[in-house]
Formats: C-alpha cells, sequence, structure tokens
C-alpha cells in the first residue's frame, strides 16, 4: 500500500494493444477465473488420456480385433503401426490445448505477448506433465497389473514396480512420432501448406491485403506469423523429463530422445 510497481515496458510490437485499458482489479479477477478454469480442465483432462490408454493400447486392439494381432506377428510394419495408434491419439488430444491456453491468455489481460506466451508455455507444460507422464505411467501400469492385482492385492506396489518400466515402450514410441511426424512435418512446412488451403476455402481472398491477412489464426504459405515459443517449449521440457525418468530404468529411450532433439534443433534455426 502506498507503494508502486514498476517494470520494463515491452517493445511496442510485443503489445496487446487492445488489452492497454483493462485495470489491474479486472486483470486479478480474470487471472482467477482463468486460474479456475486450467483446474477444471486439468481434473476433467485426465478422464480421456486414461481412455486413451484402454482404448488404443497395443493390448486392447489386439484382444478387440485378433486379426490385428496376426498381422503384427507376420509384419514388422503393422506391428509399428498398432504400438504407433495410442501415442497418435495422445498427441492429437494434446494439441487442442495450446491455441486454447493463448486465447484465455489474452482474454486474462495479458500485455504483451510474452507474457501471454509465458503464461502459454507454464500451463501447457502443466497438462502434460499431468496427463501425458502421470497419468498415462499410472494409467498403463494399472491396465497391465489390475488383473494381478484383484488377485493379490498386498502385492499391488510390487506388479506396480514391475510393469511401469514397461511403460517406456510407449513413450519411446510417443518421442519417435513427435520427431518423425510432428517436426518434420513442420520442418517440410506441410502445416503451413494446411492452413493455407483452409484459409481459402473459408475466406476466397482477392485483394493483396485479404491475401495476407491472418484468419482465425490461419495464414498464407509466405507469411509464417511467430514462433509458438510456448508451445514448443512446453514440448521440448516433457521430453527432457521423459528422457531423465526412464533412462535410468530403460537406456534404449535415449535413441530417440536423441534423435527428437537433433531434428528439433534443425527446425529451430
Amino acid at each position: 500500500a502506498g507503494g508502486m510497481r514498476a517494470q520494463m515496458a515491452p517493445e511496442p510490437r510485443d503489445i496487446l494493444w487492445s488489452n492497454v485499458h483493462v485495470s489491474s482489479k479486472q486483470r486479478r479477477v480474470r487471472k482467477i477465473i482463468a486460474d479456475t478454469i486450467v483446474a477444471l480442465l486439468l481434473i476433467f483432462y485426465i478422464v480421456p488420456v486414461p481412455l486413451i490408454s484402454l482404448v488404443l493400447s497395443e493390448q486392447a486392439l489386439k484382444a478387440r480385433w485378433p486379426s490385428l494381432e496376426d498381422a503384427a506377428s507376420k509384419s514388422l510394419a503393422a506391428a509399428a503401426f498398432v504400438k504407433m495408434l495410442q501415442p497418435m491419439g495422445l498427441i492429437g488430444l494434446m494439441l487442442l490445448l495450446p491455441p486454447f491456453f493463448l486465447a484465455l491468455g489474452v482474454w486474462e489481460g495479458h500485455i504483451s505477448w510474452s507474457a501471454n506466451t509465458v503464461s502459454q508455455l507454464s500451463r501447457y507444460y502443466s497438462f502434460q506433465l499431468t496427463n501425458v507422464l502421470l497419468v498415462t505411467t499410472v494409467a498403463g501400469s494399472l491396465v497391465k497389473s489390475l488383473s494381478k492385482i484383484l488377485d493379490r492385492p498386498r502385492r499391488t506396489f510390487d506388479l506396480l514396480g514391475e510393469s511401469l518400466p514397461q511403460v517406456c515402450a510407449f513413450f519411446a514410441c510417443y518421442i519417435f512420432i513427435k520427431a518423425f511426424a510432428g517436426l518434420t512435418l513442420e520442418l517440410s512446412r506441410g502445416i503451413a501448406a494446411l492452413h493455407m488451403l483452409l484459409k481459402r476455402l473459408i475466406y476466397p481472398f482477392s485483394t493483396p491485403r485479404d491475401k495476407q491477412a491472418e484468419i482465425v489464426g490461419l495464414r498464407d504459405f509466405d507469411n509464417p506469423g511467430w514462433f509458438s515459443y510456448g508451445k514448443y517449449g512446453a514440448q521440448d521440457l516433457l521430453v527432457v523429463v521423459l528422457l531423465m525418468t526412464y533412462s535410468v530404468m530403460t537406456p534404449l529411450i535415449l535413441v530417440p530422445g536423441l534423435l527428437f532433439f537433433a531434428i528439433a534443433a534443425k527446425k529451430r534455426r
């Protein structure tokens, strides 16, 4: 009370001018609401992650469709495809969050893109750490050990301790998909081409200004926009945590980790 809070002013290009008029009181109220929304999402978002593990896991797919088990036993490509379905479903689910967090930060009243990006990184990383690492690890271990736990409840922790390292195969596939599907698609600018196609379907341009305009986040191929530090920084941090967690149990996970950061280093240049 009676004091003043001061900080370095952001550059004019970094300022969200629509939020300059938002008062400190409004920002505090909006931050409480935004944090509450994020907390509720974090609680209820846990539901679809174990559901993906139950529906798209290798064991569930082979049990539901015996023909897949036969195909996987005869073909290495089919076996790899079956293993990749669960990580692909999880990655697709998580890709919905970064634009939502970015929009939530703008509504919250952040005065600059830099501050909004830091908020996006923190929230997205928390989501990934909780829903990808913790929930998938526990869910995968419980699915594999549930019948044994029901038969011998006293050995619950022993059985979980034996099955936890086996989840490493899922995370190795997860990192492989992010490296060879996500990063390579971005390097080849396939996503930018898709954005341009969707933009032209939604908003056919007729003037040079329309061509350069950004429509609901969609841009033209020659307009790359900004680099989403909040999204990619959180994804890279999650890979680091996965490698540090499982390298002591299964050092083989370092191979996809090395490939991921080799491709990511090329992309960031």
